[in-house]
Parts: C-alpha cells; sequence; structure tokens
C-alpha cells in the first residue's frame, strides 16, 4: 500500500521556540524594514523636493537677473545718448588730432572781437608737461602771438574771448608794451590723439 505522508505541522513547543528566537530580532527587522523603505521610497522623493526648491530658487534669482539685465541696458543706453548729446563740446575742447587750423580760426576770431590785430603766429608741438599727468603721452601745441593795435581794454577782451572759446588753452604768458601797442601771448592749447 502506497504511504502517503501527511505532513507534518510543527508541534507547539517548536512553534514557541521559533517565536522566541525571533523575537528578539524583530527590533532589527524593523528597523531593516524601515531603512530599506527610506532607501527605496522616501529619499527619492526628498531629493526630487529638494530639487524643485533649488529651481524655485533659482528661478527667482533668473527673474532678478534679468531685471538687473534690463536695467543697466536702460543705464547704458541713456549714457550713450548723453554722451552724444555732450560730445560736441567735448570735442570741441580737446579735439582728436592738432586742428592748428582750427586754433587759429579762434584766435583770430578773439582777435577781430577785442578789435587787435594779430601780426604773426608761431605753433609748435611739444610733449606735455610732467606736471599735467593726467594727459598721458598726448602733445600739446604751443602759440606764440603777436599782437598790435592793443591798449589794455582790449588785451583784457582779447584774454577774456580766448579763455571763454569752446576750445580748452592756457594763458602761459603774456608781453605787453602800452607805449607801442603790442603785446606777445603764449598760449598752450591741448590735444587727444
Amino acid at each position: 500500500m502506497p504511504s502517503t505522508s501527511a505532513p507534518i505541522e510543527p508541534s507547539g513547543r517548536e512553534r514557541a521556540t521559533f517565536i522566541a528566537v525571533l523575537l528578539p530580532l524583530t527590533p532589527l527587522l524593523l528597523l531593516a524594514i524601515i531603512v530599506v523603505g527610506y532607501f527605496l521610497i522616501l529619499r527619492p522623493q526628498f531629493m526630487a523636493l529638494r530639487d524643485l526648491r533649488a529651481r524655485r530658487g533659482i528661478a527667482s534669482e533668473i527673474v532678478g537677473l534679468e531685471q538687473q539685465i534690463a536695467q543697466l541696458g536702460r543705464t547704458r543706453a541713456t549714457f550713450e545718448q548723453q554722451l552724444t548729446a555732450k560730445r560736441g563740446p567735448i570735442d570741441a575742447a580737446i579735439p582728436g588730432g592738432e586742428d592748428v587750423p582750427g586754433l587759429f580760426t579762434t584766435l583770430d576770431a578773439a582777435a577781430q572781437r577785442a578789435g587787435v590785430v594779430i601780426t604773426t603766429m608761431e605753433v609748435t608741438r611739444e610733449p606735455a608737461p610732467t606736471s599735467l599727468k593726467v594727459l598721458g603721452s598726448n602733445p600739446v601745441i604751443l602759440i606764440s602771438a603777436s599782437l598790435r593795435s592793443v591798449d589794455y581794454a582790449r588785451l583784457k577782451s582779447f584774454l577774456a574771448t580766448v579763455a571763454s572759446s569752446s576750445r580748452l588753452m592756457d594763458v602761459l604768458s603774456m608781453q605787453f608794451a602800452p607805449q607801442s601797442l603790442t603785446a606777445t601771448v603764449r598760449i598752450r592749447a591741448y590735444t587727444m590723439e
């Protein structure tokens, strides 16, 4: 007769021994399940939340930076407009290059306005004085002008006209001979190359 074996069920004593062995290990098993669950389920979710917060912070910084860039663009446009508007007087005060004909014209206009006559004008180009470090390597132009038909009032008028000229010039020296109604004026003009 064939033997059929019935499944063997653990006895109550074996079951109690098994439970007694597992009971102290239960906190460790729960801790292992929690740690594995954290790394598999919760940690990726926390990382995604952290990334979203970082992106939100970056997005607000980008908006702030874009506003600053727009403001800087407006400031630059305003600066360029003002520079363009003021460039004419600046170029007239210190022109690019020597512009000796412009100096002759300016001094001749000052002489005509003052009622004096320029008999001779000599122009020389020299390096900038060391006391004027702001000029760097830009040369200066020295003009020596001889005037006639000059009395004190006309000389004063001529010098005032030169001083009010849009071209930046310094009167370095002046010799006035009231008996002969003549004067010699040395003027320094500036250039930018």
